[in-house]
């Protein structure tokens, strides 16, 4: 199978323990670097089978090398939690390789959650076991409604968040304001895009749970001959 993938933890920012470990499409079919590659799959309507296809082949891999318990994450395309009963697949991928209760589901704002499919995919997953993120908080369409009604079990906030923060305190204090209100609702926040001590710095005065970023690890690529 033509694919790459890399991982790249996500910390405590307490006692910088790794929480889950995010998966990073780097290649496939030919074509390199995540956006090109979604932009290929919306493009040539192979969302599915690309979701699929990374999550088999990264099971397969960690199976083969680890039973260390870690979560792990991954990102799906908007299109694929749109068809229906597409979580029923992907719940029978990761249980043939043990793993329902340490995979977390990453999806973005962009998603349609006034779309069934999509909320009945959702629920089938939170059903079996698996946690949902919503990645890329902040970055385009907030969806205030959807933390109301969807059981998120983490946020991700954008990166640019951060560097808004550090250039003006009302910006500081909206996402201050933002990381309340998901602690109130018992949903733990990640901030993205940590690349500096005063990121972290700044991550940890605001009262997050976790971050990620190449200051705390880059990503690494994983092949499955390399088990």
């Amino acid at each position: 199978m033509d694919l790459r993938v890399a991982c790249q933890g996500i910390y405590n920012i307490k006692n910088k323990e790794v929480m889950y470990t995010e998966v990073l499409v780097r290649r496939y079919k030919g074509i390199t670097g995540a956006d090109n590659i979604v932009k290929y799959a919306h493009e040539h309507g192979c969302c599915c089978e690309l979701d699929e296809d990374i999550i088999e082949y990264t099971m397969r891999i960690l199976t083969a090398k680890t039973s260390d318990g870690h979560s792990y994450g991954f990102n799906l395309c908007d299109k694929t939690l749109e068809r229906a009963e597409e979580a029923e697949k992907i719940i029978k991928i990761i249980k043939a390789y043990r793993g329902e209760h340490r995979i977390f589901i990453e999806i973005t704002e962009d998603t349609d959650f006034n779309n069934k499919n999509v909320i009945n995919n959702i629920n089938t997953l939170v059903n079996n076991g698996v946690t949902i993120i919503l990645d890329d908080f902040g970055k385009s369409n907030s969806n205030i409604e959807a933390l109301a009604e969807i059981n998120f079990g983490i946020v991700k906030i954008d990166k640019d968040y951060i560097q808004r923060a550090m250039e003006a305190k009302r910006q500081l204090r909206i996402l201050i304001g933002v990381i309340g209100l998901l602690d109130n609702l018992h949903i733990t926040t990640v901030v993205e895009g940590i690349e500096t001590i005063e990121h972290l710095s700044i991550a940890d005065a605001m009262g997050v749970k976790a971050v990620q970023g190449y200051y705390m690890e880059m990503p690494k690529t994983i092949e499955y001959n390399e088990v």
